[in-house]
């Protein structure tokens, strides 16, 4: 029970910055390249990667590559 809950927790700290909230709401919508979310979020592709990074690494995020396009999806 306690590790579940500080699972709970990491997954909570992670969504509780807005720009990574904001990722999670448009990926709802579906999957979506980094192009698009750099243009969607109006955010530098830098930071962008930076959270989907933190979000991939808490299992938030699933990827695939076609091409030189990173497509996220929940």
């Amino acid at each position: 029970m306690r590790a579940a809950a500080v699972e709970a927790s990491t997954m909570m700290k992670t969504l509780g910055h807005s720009g990574r909230l904001m990722i999670l709401c448009h990926l709802a919508d579906g999957e979506k390249s980094v192009g698009e979310l750099v243009d969607l979020l109006n955010m530098p592709q830098s930071s962008l990667s930076q959270h989907l990074a933190r979000m991939r690494a808490e299992n938030l995020v699933e990827t695939r590559r076609e091409s030189q396009a990173v497509y996220y999806r929940l």
